[in-house]
C-alpha cells in the first residue's frame, strides 16, 4: 500500500465582511471573585433566590447557568458593579455573606 499525495487547486472567492468591534476607555481592572471552595451548589442557589428577590430571574437550582449569568449580569449592570464574573461585591450587593 503506497501512500500518494493529489494536489487540488480550489478557487478564491471574496466577500466584504462587516463586523462590530466593541472597544473599552482602556485600563485593567481587579475583581475579587468567589472560587470553587466558596462557590458551591448551595451558595449559589442562595445567589439565585437572592438575584430573583431582586427582580432578576434565576432558578435556584445551584447550576451557574446561562439564566443565572444573565440574571446577574443585568443585576450588576443596574447597581453599577464589575461584570461578567460573580464577585465577593455583586454577593454582598445581594445582601450575602461570600464566606459563609
Amino acid at each position: 500500500n503506497a501512500e500518494s499525495v493529489e494536489v487540488q487547486t480550489i478557487a478564491a472567492s471574496f466577500a466584504t465582511v462587516e463586523r462590530q468591534v466593541i472597544k473599552s476607555a482602556g485600563g485593567l481592572s481587579w475583581a475579587e471573585v468567589l472560587c470553587e471552595t466558596n462557590a458551591g451548589p448551595e451558595k449559589i442557589a442562595d445567589v439565585q433566590r437572592a438575584l430573583t428577590a431582586a427582580c432578576y430571574n434565576a432558578a435556584a437550582d445551584g447550576i451557574f447557568g446561562p439564566q443565572t449569568l444573565r440574571a446577574m449580569t443585568g443585576f450588576q449592570q443596574a447597581n453599577d458593579l464589575a461584570t461578567g464574573y460573580l464577585t465577593i461585591e455583586t454577593v454582598r450587593a445581594l445582601g450575602l455573606d461570600p464566606y459563609t
